[in-house]
């Protein structure tokens, strides 16, 4: 999957977005600054492959009308298993996750 570069401008725009996020919980605030800023082919400590390849997607079609039955289409697993990922690691909901990445 290919990357674009964001540019400095936009990285300090997101920086402060980033900042009025401290009510988030910190595991996804450490995997959001991750995801979006840091490295995106590295995979952060404690996130499986199968829920960041999710994220990847969410990020990458956030400014689509997609639900949570296209993240589970997306990764070939059930919708369970897939739910009780996303708990487990992120510490919310596959919904969640989209709602909050496009606020």
């Amino acid at each position: 999957m290919k990357h674009s570069t964001a540019s400095p401008l936009l990285r300090s725009l997101y920086a402060k977005f980033f900042d009025q996020c401290a009510d988030a919980p910190q595991p996804f605030r450490d995997i959001l600054f991750r995801c979006r800023i840091g490295n995106p082919d590295e995979i952060p400590a404690g996130i499986s492959q199968e829920v960041y390849r999710c994220m990847q997607f969410i990020s990458t079609h956030i400014n689509e009308p997609i639900d949570t039955s296209d993240v589970v289409t997306v990764s070939g697993k059930s919708r369970a298993y897939l739910f009780q990922k996303f708990q487990k690691e992120l510490g919310m909901s596959i919904g969640a996750y989209i709602t909050h990445c496009r606020l």
